[in-house]
């Protein structure tokens, strides 16, 4: 669910009205429109699962890093003030230990006191690379889940041991992701899923 203010309208327009290229609100991404309070304006459903996951009310984006808040908070108040440049790429520890980062756009030349937050996470591109090469490669279910530990950093007993199969099975796995996929070593097949482009 949304939260559309006054001054931005149908859900349609934001994007023209910005002039933001469309994957923003429509692709993965988190995207977050917050006025100078933090609260939340406007999101797409990653955005609101990021607030939530940070411990946010319904309506506002809040976060345990408060240097990154401070931050934030700070240069919005620069934008007001026509002191600060329009955008801020800054660093996010979220709570989970993850580590993101938000690109942070002021819209006050169109004459809104709000700012557009677009946060990089990247394990969610890399969960989206493996499922896209999952689905192109046609890698099996056991691949599937190989996968995913291998590119956590785990070898073939570890991956063994997590999916209950013998250490021989994992190595045939990991074999036949070589064969499907192109490539030769795991850390081929880990930079392979990092630059994953579907």
């Amino acid at each position: 669910m949304s939260l559309i203010t006054k001054e931005i309208k149908p859900t349609k327009n934001i994007q023209k009205r910005l002039e933001i290229p469309r994957n923003y609100f429509y692709n993965n991404r988190a995207t977050l429109i917050i006025d100078k309070n933090l609260s939340i304006r406007y999101s797409n459903k990653s955005g609101l699962a990021l607030a939530r996951e940070e411990g946010g009310l319904f309506n506002n984006f809040a976060t345990n890093d408060k240097i990154f808040k401070i931050r934030l908070l700070g240069w919005l108040r620069r934008c007001r003030n026509g002191i600060a440049n329009e955008g801020a790429r800054l660093p996010l520890a979220m709570m989970s230990g993850r580590k993101v980062v938000v690109d942070a756009v002021h819209l006050g030349e169109l004459g809104i006191d709000l700012a557009l937050l677009i946060i990089d996470d990247p394990q969610t591109i890399i969960d989206r690379n493996i499922s896209g090469i999952c689905q192109e490669f046609c890698l099996t279910a056991t691949e599937s889940r190989v996968l995913r530990i291998i590119v956590d950093g785990f070898d073939t007993v570890i991956t063994a041991k997590r999916l209950g199969i013998t250490p021989a099975t994992a190595r045939t796995h990991l074999q036949n992701i070589f064969a499907k996929t192109g490539t030769s070593r795991q850390s081929d097949l880990v930079r392979f899923v990092a630059i994953y482009i579907h």
